[in-house]
Parts: structure tokens; C-alpha cells; sequence
């Protein structure tokens, strides 16, 4: 479902290079749940905007479904992030002009699919995560958690093959509700520094099967 292969990305500030992908491979299956784990600063975020291709990345190749995405012009990028993966950013990134509901329908406004269709869906998440009684609010009007279950339920109104959520467990109870027909889930996850052997490395968590 998801391979990567020898990915590396650098960044360089004031003349310097400082490596942060070196050589990542990883395969992921359909059906699995995967955690990435490191310390802040490690690389997580990085990884996952080169997986999907948010960010350029310097080397190595990206398969998605078996297709190479790597080469893929603006325009593909855009249709497959669309179509093919969901997010869950760590600031949310839900529109402040829009509602809770609005902001759940979006992917499928984008997608130019019916309306009837996207309302009934969003409605059917917006109770699944515990919010449908706050539909009609603003992002400004509700409190974080309720910012991340809006996050939540909007990434999967495309039915994406993977999920992409970039240290969104801030609860034990919103972690339960992820929908286990998802075929791959990939989180990010932080640690304390004290639980990490290599304070500078990514790390992949045991792997376990939600099919």
C-alpha cells in the first residue's frame, strides 16, 4: 500500500546542510497501523509532508498503491492528496470562515461530489466523533479537542487509502474512534526525551493489525 524507498531530505540555513531523512525505507500494508516515534525535532513531520509530497524531498522514491508518486506534476498531486490520502495536522488547519460541518465537507467540495451526499456523511462523522452539536460553530467558538475531532472527521470523508496524522492523539477516547476500514493509518508521535535511545533518530513502533 505505502512504500518508501531510501528517502533522504536536507535542509540548508545560513550556508550549513543539515541532514534530516537519511536513507528512510519503510513498506506498510494494507491494514496496518503504524507509529512513528522520536523526539521533537527528529524528523516526523518532515517525513510525513515527503510522503505526501507537501515538501520536495532530495532522493529516493514514494509508492503509493504501487504507483511511484514521486514524479508526479501539481496538478496529480493535488488530485491524489484529494482522492487517495487524509491529514490530521498538528495546528488543525480548519478554515475560520468556515463551520464545523463546512469545514468536514470540504474534501468532498473539492471533489465537486453532491451535496446530499457530503451532508449526510459529514453528519454521520460529526455524531461518530461526538460533535454534532456543534455543527454550525466556528473553529473560534469551539475548544481544541473539538478543533481535532473536526480534523479528524474531515480527513476521512474522502475514504483516503492512508491516513496521515501528524501527532493528533491528544486523547485516549478520540484515538478509539478512528475507523478500522482505513486502510493504513501512520501517526507521528512524540516522547520524552528521556524514553529515547537516540535522541536524534526516527523511530517505527511495533506494528499492529486493525483488519
Amino acid at each position: 500500500m505505502l512504500k518508501v524507498k531510501n528517502l533522504n531530505k536536507s535542509y540548508t540555513t545560513g550556508g550549513h546542510t543539515y541532514p534530516v531523512l537519511k536513507n528512510v525505507s519503510i513498506h506498510i500494508q494494507k491494514g496496518e497501523f503504524v507509529a512513528v516515534m522520536g523526539a521533537s525535532g527528529s524528523g516526523k513531520t518532515t517525513l510525513l509532508n515527503c510522503i505526501s509530497c507537501f515538501i520536495p524531498h532530495d532522493g529516493g522514491s514514494i509508492y503509493l498503491g504501487g504507483q511511484d508518486i514521486s514524479g508526479f506534476n501539481e496538478k496529480q498531486l493535488a488530485k491524489m492528496r484529494n482522492e487517495k490520502l487524509g491529514f490530521v495536522f498538528q495546528d488543525f488547519m480548519l478554515l475560520d470562515g468556515l463551520t464545523v460541518k463546512e469545514n468536514i465537507c470540504l474534501p468532498q467540495i473539492i471533489a465537486k461530489k453532491s451535496i446530499t451526499q457530503m451532508e449526510a456523511k459529514s453528519e454521520k462523522f460529526c455524531q461518530l466523533f461526538g460533535i454534532d452539536k456543534i455543527m454550525d460553530k466556528y473553529p473560534a467558538e469551539i475548544s481544541g479537542g473539538e478543533r481535532q475531532r473536526t480534523a479528524v472527521a474531515r480527513s476521512l470523508m474522502n475514504h483516503p487509502y492512508i491516513l496521515l496524522a501528524d501527532e493528533p492523539t491528544g486523547s485516549v477516547d478520540l484515538v478509539q474512534h478512528y475507523p478500522k476500514e482505513i486502510p493504513v493509518i501512520l501517526f507521528s508521535l512524540s516522547m520524552r526525551i528521556s524514553d529515547i535511545a537516540e535522541r536524534h533518530s526516527v523511530r517505527f513502533s511495533s506494528r499492529v493489525s486493525v483488519s
